[in-house]
């Protein structure tokens, strides 16, 4: 991984979903598959509900299925650890590599257009979440929010330079 360098553009990977313990841990939400960004000795940049991001050292970190328990320099007691809660935990572009072929970073897929098979605007992509099978898209149009698996069988393009993503939904979408 790269040198993190507060000068580049951040993009999320992760948010805190709250307290772990008595011993300033968290628990964490990983946008990636891989939990490389937040091992002992890393940065992140913290960033508030409607605050200024800010890096913090990484001082433990320990698996839990798809999850994370880590612990902050500065934030090894509870109730410092709890203020940290609904922060999304974000890292410089330039420190990720190429997601791979046919794969992609969350944030990349956030904001797309969505299209159908026939190329019929149909929403957008709002956010994602992860379940024990596969990431979940959830797109949000005027007939308010779906959520389509992010498998082969639905998601047949994703066009970065465009904007767009083609789906094929299922028939009761």
């Amino acid at each position: 991984m790269k040198s993190l360098n507060e000068a580049d553009d951040l993009v999320p990977m992760g948010r805190v979903l709250g307290p772990y313990g008595i011993e300033g841990f968290v628990k964490i939400e990983s946008y990636a598959d891989s939990h490389d960004f937040f091992q002992p000795g890393n940065s992140v940049f913290l960033e508030p509900k409607g605050g200024v991001p800010r890096r913090l050292n990484i001082v433990s970190a320990i698996p839990r299925g798809r999850f994370l328990l880590v612990r902050f320099e500065g934030f090894e007691e509870v109730g410092r650890a709890d203020r940290l809660s609904g922060s999304s935990l974000l890292v410089p572009r330039s420190s990720l590599g190429d997601a791979g072929e046919d794969q992609f970073y969350w944030f990349e897929l956030i904001g797309l257009k969505v299209l159908d098979a026939e190329g019929a605007f149909r929403g957008e992509v709002k956010s994602l979440f992860r379940t024990e099978a596969h990431d979940v898209l959830v797109v949000r149009s005027t007939a308010g929010e779906r959520l389509i698996p992010a498998v082969e069988e639905f998601v047949r393009e994703v066009d970065l330079p465009n904007g767009t993503i083609r789906l094929e939904f299922p028939e009761e979408f």
